[in-house]
């Protein structure tokens, strides 16, 4: 709202700045700016300020807002309404001090409608399945703004503060969540040597996480895409352990390998059985995945390492 935008003949915008008569004075002397009697000190008339009273207005719509959309919009809409006003002195008729009284009180009053109506909106995302990240960034930067505004600290707020700590102990922990499923899916075995072997109780210690994740009370728990991706990390992890056998396969096969050993039993001994020992050992009590991804894995696996033994066994 524009106050240039307020079209009204002048001696009418004048005259709505500063009346509504609610009684007759006494014979005393009438203060324009306060409507006060200086004889009998009652208040003859209150001043009607069109910009402070559609302000206002706009201040109790957004209560009515719907929750399913945020209103950050809205709120800095009337923010910028109020500064407005106030640099241009329309919210204290001409008086100085009764304009800061006016933006304070205003911001205030707006400060305590967006939060309580953010609260809720947050609330609406949180207890829905699906949170996308465009409504999480934003619940992440009006909760942010709203803790570190001045008005926060007010003694009247501590009620919407403990509501908004509730929300960023919710970002907290889907972050927590986000960082660990994204730090599975990067998580890459290494040493291809034949004495070394695939760190199963790291993967182990990483399943047991995903699990006590998606056991995690409260709100977080309706994140529908965070429990799909804490419930696939067995899954994850199991597919990063064929890749790894996959590559010492590959490593160790070709490249005329029989010529390095005199006998079959010496290349049996030194290379095959130590790596397909490592094949067979690959246990889905581990994993707990379906048997049928599970099996798929290990039948590829099984099948090209007995592949490159027969084709070296035949060439002794």
């Amino acid at each position: 709202m524009k106050p240039e935008k307020i079209i009204f003949p002048a001696i009418i915008a004048l005259a709505i700045a500063f009346f509504v008569i609610k009684a007759r004075g006494c014979g005393g002397e009438i203060c324009d700016n306060c409507g006060v009697c200086s004889k009998c000190s009652k208040r003859i008339f209150e001043i009607v300020n069109q910009y402070v009273d559609d302000i206002e207005r706009q201040i109790s719509e957004l209560g009515d807002a719907p929750v399913n959309v945020f209103s950050a919009q809205t709120s800095k809409s009337i923010e910028n309404d109020i500064n407005d006003c106030y640099d241009r002195g329309f919210l204290g008729d001409g008086d100085e001090s009764l304009n800061e009284m006016q933006k304070n009180r205003l911001s205030r009053n707006l400060f305590v409608a967006y939060a309580s109506k953010f609260i809720t909106q947050a609330e609406y995302v949180f207890r829905r399945s699906e949170w996308t990240p465009a409504a999480i960034s934003t619940i992440r930067t009006e909760n942010r703004r709203l803790l570190n505004d001045p008005l926060m600290k007010l003694p009247d707020n501590d009620e919407p503060r403990k509501e908004l700590q509730k929300i960023q102990e919710v970002l907290r922990q889907y972050d927590q969540m986000q960082a660990f499923v994204e730090r599975c899916g990067r998580f890459r075995a290494s040493g291809y040597a034949l004495d070394e072997y695939f760190p199963i109780s790291s993967v182990q210690s990483m399943i047991d996480s995903a699990q006590r994740f998606r056991n995690t009370a409260g709100l977080i728990r309706n994140c529908s895409r965070l429990q799909t991706e804490l419930a696939n990390v067995p899954q994850v992890l199991f597919d990063e352990h064929v890749r790894y056998l996959k590559e010492k396969i590959r490593q160790n096969s070709g490249n005329r390998i029989e010529e390095k050993f005199e006998y079959q039993s010496q290349y049996m001994s030194a290379i095959y059985a130590p790596l397909n020992n490592q094949i067979t050992a690959l246990n889905n009590s581990v994993y707990n995945i379906s048997q049928t991804s599970f099996n798929d894995g290990k039948t590829e696996l099984t099948r090209r390492w007995q592949a490159e033994g027969t084709r070296v066994t035949n060439t002794f």
